[in-house]
């Protein structure tokens, strides 16, 4: 597999990307000052090729490689690697293991490392003519000798700055997820803000709609009430309650007359008229006695019926009395003894006949104007 083209989006310290092409198959040869990112191309292709190897958040680089199956190209972001082939998505190609990866980069003490007794020689003379003439190494050895323990206090430092460093990629990492939630929670907000006030609508149009149903079926309730209902006065119960104190004392009239009835019957047929037949002026006062007597039995009986009718219309006009126009009709009432047609004083009709005319306002029958 053969590198064609190598883009650096993003590595840390890097900040502007730049793109490495045009690749020839042979050997390729980087020329650059320190700093100008040579070695960044190798941890950008170990970043590429093997993400465990690089951990960092921060880098963004693609690569373009070649082999026998076809074209293929991998794309890193952070820590998400994709792969296409021949511009479709793929799997990873077979690797070596990431354990390995050090062992395809070597650095230039790699070549000049001890190996023969010529690549000595060869690597000491390059290292001397690199260092201008000197030889470090022997200068190291003699003038900058180094204690056993040199260097453990900064490598215990370093240590804790690595763990640091992986603290922060860790909460940086632990952000970037939260981010992603964060629009999903977004989304799911509105949906459920858009859904309260569907909502709020609904049971809106559900109260509307349950006042109208009741409002419908007070309407059918006033349309079966009796037609008279609308000309109750308010006053029924204070007229009903004086129905009962006339009935009460037009019974005790009652008994009073059937008791002097009989006592009368008992003396007549004790003394058996001894003197002949009674005077027909007493008879004739008699008469008049029964036939007033007969009367009051039928104005209790009519007394009671109208009591019985006016409690039956007080119970259904309880829930529905308008007490300002009941006492607009209660006022249009002919006084005691008055005409009920024309309301004039009538001397032949007695005032008793009043509260009679009051109970007497049946259903259908219009109330005066």
């Amino acid at each position: 597999m053969k590198l064609r083209r190598l883009r650096v989006r993003r590595m840390p310290g890097i900040d502007d990307g730049f793109d490495l092409g045009g690749l020839s198959d042979g050997t390729n040869l980087i020329v650059g000052p320190n700093g100008s990112g040579k070695t960044t191309l190798c941890r950008a292709y170990r970043a590429a090729l093997w993400p465990g190897t690089e951990s960092d958040e921060a880098i963004a680089v693609e690569a373009e490689l070649q082999d026998d199956s076809g074209r293929w190209i991998v794309r890193r972001e952070s820590s998400r690697t994709r792969w296409q082939r021949d511009g479709e998505e793929a799997e990873p190609p077979v690797l070596p293991s990431a354990n390995a990866a050090h062992c395809f980069t070597l650095g230039f003490r790699d070549l000049i490392a001890d190996r023969h007794p010529t690549d000595e020689t060869v690597a000491h003379e390059i290292r001397r003519q690199m260092a201008g003439g000197f030889d470090v190494s022997r200068v190291l050895e003699q003038e900058f000798a180094l204690k056993q323990r040199h260097g453990l206090a900064e490598d215990a430092a370093l240590r804790d700055r690595m763990r640091e460093v992986g603290r922060i990629k860790a909460e940086q990492s632990d952000l970037a997820d939260r981010e992603e939630r964060l629009r999903d929670l977004e989304d799911e907000l509105k949906q459920a803000q858009a859904a309260a006030a569907r909502l709020e609508s609904l049971e809106t149009a559900a109260t509307l709609r349950r006042t109208r149903d009741e409002l419908e079926s007070i309407r059918r309730r006033l349309e079966e009430f009796p037609e008279g209902v609308a000309r109750m006065a308010g006053d029924e119960m204070r007229r009903v309650e004086e129905l009962d104190v006339e009935e009460t004392s037009l019974l005790s009239e009652l008994s009073r007359c059937r008791a002097e009835i009989e006592q009368a019957e008992n003396t007549a047929a004790q003394q058996r008229l001894p003197y002949g037949p009674l005077d027909e002026v007493v008879l004739n006062g008699w008469a008049a006695r029964v036939r007033q007597l007969q009367q009051h039995a039928t104005d209790l009986a009519t007394s009671r019926r109208l009591a019985d009718e006016a409690r039956a219309r007080r119970d259904e006009a309880a829930r529905g009395r308008d007490p300002a126009r009941d006492a607009k009709r209660v006022a249009r009432l002919p006084a005691p003894g008055a005409d009920p047609d024309s309301g004039l004083p009538n001397p032949t009709i007695p005032p008793e006949s009043h509260r009679y005319f009051l109970a007497g306002l049946e259903v259908g029958k219009p109330a005066p104007s």
